[in-house]
């Protein structure tokens, strides 16, 4: 039995926007292969929300501005 474990649509073809759905399971096991779960990870998320709401962080629009 074959199941769909990863579906992938669009409304429009010509869009470069897709919808992704997954299993739970799918998705785990992709973010444990990144490295999503390591603590160093996790502090530098924790660390980067502090400097977002102490703002200390800039806009971007490409990176030639930075």
């Amino acid at each position: 039995m074959v199941m769909n474990l990863i579906t992938i649509t669009t409304k429009n073809p010509k869009s470069k926007k897709y919808n992704v759905s997954m299993d739970l399971s799918v998705l785990e096991k992709i973010a444990g292969s990144f490295g999503l779960f390591k603590t160093d990870f996790i502090n530098d998320i924790k660390e980067s929300l502090r400097d977002m709401k102490a703002g200390r962080v800039i806009k971007a629009r490409s990176l030639r501005d930075l």
